[in-house]
C-alpha cells in the first residue's frame, strides 16, 4: 500500500501509521500500522511532531468516529470489549478453539482424516477480524473467558507469531508456515494427561521430564507428514535457547531454526500474560522486564527487540495502575527501558518510570 507524508494537522482518525514515529530524543512514540485517534494526535501535538507518514487509504473509514465534546470515562480496554470488531473477534476466537480442538484430537487419535496444512485458516480466519498487527493485542489482552488449555494456548501462539513474522518482514508465504509450525508447535502435549498440565503443585522430577519430552513427542507425530521441514523442525526446537539453556537438546544459536526462535518468544509471551491454574496471569510490562533482564542471552536479539518494542506500543493510550496505588495512562515508551513508560497520572502529573526505581507498572486497567 502507497503512502505518503503529512502535517500533523492533517492527520485523521482513521488514517494509519505507516513509518515509525520518533521523538526528538529517539524514542517510539507511535508504532507503524497504528491507527490514528484523537489520543494519537494529542500525543503527537503534545511531542511537536510536525509530520507523520500514513498509507493513502482510511483503513476503516466507517469504523473511526471523530471525537466529540461528549466525556467518556470508559478505560480504553472498556473501550475494545464494548466495541463490535472485539464481539466479532471473540466469537471467531471461541469458534476457532473449539474447531481445532476438534481437528487435532481427530489427528492425534487417527480417528479421521485431517488435512494439517487447512488447519492455518483457523488462525487466519480471527486475525481477518482485527485491522492492524497491534489490534490483534488488543483483542487478545481482553479476551478473558478462554480456558487455560493447550487448545487457545496454540491458537494465542499462532496469532502472535504471525505478527512478529509480519513485524520482520515475512512474505505471505513464509507467514503461512509459520502460523501452522506456531499452532501444532505444542501438539506434543496431547499426549500428556491433562491432570498433569493442569496440576496446581509443585511437578516431581518424573512429571518435570514428562512434560519437557513433549517436543520429541510432537515432532514423532508429524515427522512423516508432507509439510515444510521448517515446521517440523520448529515443534521439535522450540523449548531450545540460544545460550544452550533450553530442552530437550540443549541447542544454541544457529543451529536453532528461526521458526523455533519466534515461537519460543510467542510462546513465552502468552504463557506468562494467561492466567494459569496455578497463578495469575503476570503483567505484560512484567513480563517485558524480565524479557530484558534474562531474554538477549536466550532469545535471538533481533526478534526479540523488535517484538518488545512493538508489543510496548500495543500499551500506548492504556490506563494502568502503578505499583504505589496510582492511576494513570501510559504516553510514551523508553526505548532503553522499554518495561518502564512514561505515563501521565489522572491529575496530569507526568512519571518518567525509567527515573523511578521504585516504582512500576502493576496492572493494566
Amino acid at each position: 500500500m502507497k503512502s505518503r507524508t503529512i502535517f500533523t494537522f492533517q492527520a485523521k482518525n482513521g488514517m494509519c501509521i505507516s513509518k515509525d514515529v520518533f521523538n526528538s530524543a529517539g524514542q517510539l512514540l507511535v508504532a507503524k500500522e497504528t491507527i490514528i485517534t484523537a489520543k494519537v494526535k494529542e500525543m503527537l501535538n503534545f511531542y511537536s511532531i510536525m509530520k507523520v507518514t500514513v498509507y493513502d487509504k482510511v483503513v476503516e473509514e466507517t469504523a473511526v468516529e471523530e471525537e466529540t465534546p461528549v466525556v467518556n470515562t470508559d478505560s480504553y480496554s472498556q473501550k475494545i470489549k464494548s466495541s463490535e470488531r472485539f464481539q466479532e473477534f471473540k466469537k471467531s476466537f471461541n469458534t476457532n478453539v473449539k474447531q481445532f480442538q476438534s481437528d487435532i484430537t481427530t489427528f492425534v487419535n487417527k480417528t479421521g482424516d485431517v488435512d494439517l496444512v487447512n488447519l492455518k485458516d483457523e488462525p487466519y480466519t480471527i486475525l481477518s477480524k482485527s485491522d492492524t498487527t497491534l489490534n490483534v493485542f488488543d483483542m487478545l489482552h481482553n479476551i478473558e473467558e478462554y480456558s487455560d488449555s493447550t487448545y487457545s494456548h496454540s491458537l494465542n501462539v499462532a496469532l502472535i507469531s504471525n505478527v512478529i513474522g509480519r513485524w520482520i518482514g515475512y512474505s505471505d508465504k513464509d507467514l503461512e508456515q509459520l502460523t501452522l509450525a506456531a499452532l501444532l508447535h505444542d501438539i506434543g502435549k496431547l499426549m500428556i494427561p491433562e491432570e498433569l498440565l493442569a496440576k496446581p503443585d509443585k511437578l516431581t522430577d518424573e512429571e518435570f521430564q514428562m512434560i519437557r519430552l513433549h517436543p520429541i513427542t510432537g515432532y514423532d507425530l508429524i515427522k512423516d507428514e508432507d509439510i515444510d521441514p521448517r515446521i517440523k523442525d520448529a515443534v521439535l526446537k522450540h523449548h531450545e535457547k540460544c545460550d544452550g539453556t533450553g530442552y530437550p537438546s540443549k541447542l544454541t544459536g544457529d543451529t536453532i531454526g528461526e521458526f523455533a526462535k519466534i515461537i519460543a518468544i510467542a510462546d513465552i509471551y502468552d504463557a506468562m500474560t494467561s492466567k494459569r491454574s496455578y497463578r495469575e496471569a503476570l503483567c505484560p510490562f512484567e513480563v517485558i522486564r524480565i524479557f530484558e533482564d534474562e531474554g538477549y542471552q536466550k532469545y535471538d536479539i533481533k526478534i526479540l527487540l523488535t517484538f518488545l518494542e512493538r508489543i510496548g506500543q500495543a500499551y500506548i493510550n492504556n490506563a494502568v495502575k502503578l505499583s504505589d496505588g496510582r492511576e494513570g495512562e501510559i504516553v510514551m515508551l523508553n526505548k532503553n527501558a522499554l518495561s518502564r513508560p512514561i505515563v501521565r497520572l489522572k491529575d496530569s502529573t507526568v512519571v518518567d518510570l525509567s527515573k523511578t526505581s521504585n516504582l512500576t507498572i502493576a496492572k493494566i486497567l
